[in-house]
């Protein structure tokens, strides 16, 4: 299984209609961003319904599973296990997620937040990663010992993006430009 990661970004002629619309005298980025993010929460309030009608994933290799049993999935034939009125078992828990990242929340209200809870992820310490340790017999095995190694490492349905400098970090970018594009990571990639 596996997904497709789908860049949007609105036209330059959008920006001047929406900004009369909402009555704003600036359509600059700071608008531009404000606009994204609520576009943003939209997303996760509703992107279950992207989910609902184009989830192309009702089966998975038991691998995924990691050895767990799960009894509500359904031998399908040997290496394939199914849910009978699954979506999308790629974006359910049993799909490609990083468990130490249940307890992160990254708030969508504004860029500054955003930038702020990615920015303390990125360099908060995770007990399990500290215990695991960056360096193993001289090689290493992470990047650090925190929540997240990097900022493109937080799975999440859809996030704000800028293409960034050679060598500049996401949240760098996010707060030299703001928000240019979104990344919606949540469609199935069609059999």
């Amino acid at each position: 299984i596996s997904g497709v990661h789908f860049n949007y970004s609105f036209p330059e002629h959008f920006w001047p209609v929406l900004a009369d619309l909402c009555e704003s005298h600036d359509a600059g980025q700071d608008f531009r961003s404000e606009a994204y993010f609520a576009l943003l929460r939209n997303y996760r309030r509703h992107g279950w319904i992207v989910l609902y009608l184009f989830g192309n994933s009702p089966a998975l290799c038991p691998s995924f599973l990691g050895g767990r049993r799960v009894d509500w999935l359904q031998p399908l034939e040997p290496g394939t296990v199914y849910a009978p009125h699954a979506t999308s078992l790629r974006m359910s828990d049993l799909g490609y997620r990083n468990a130490s990242q249940a307890a992160l929340s990254v708030s969508v209200n504004s860029l500054e937040h955003y930038i702020r809870d990615l920015t303390r992820a990125i360099t908060t310490p995770h007990p399990e990663y500290q215990k695991l340790g960056v360096k193993v017999d001289g090689d290493y095995v992470q990047l650090n010992a925190n929540q997240l190694q990097i900022e493109n490492e937080f799975y999440s349905f859809i996030r704000p993006k800028r293409v960034a400098r050679s060598g500049e970090r996401p949240t760098n970018a996010l707060r030299r430009g703001g928000v240019q594009y979104v990344e919606m990571r949540s469609l199935d990639v069609s059999p």
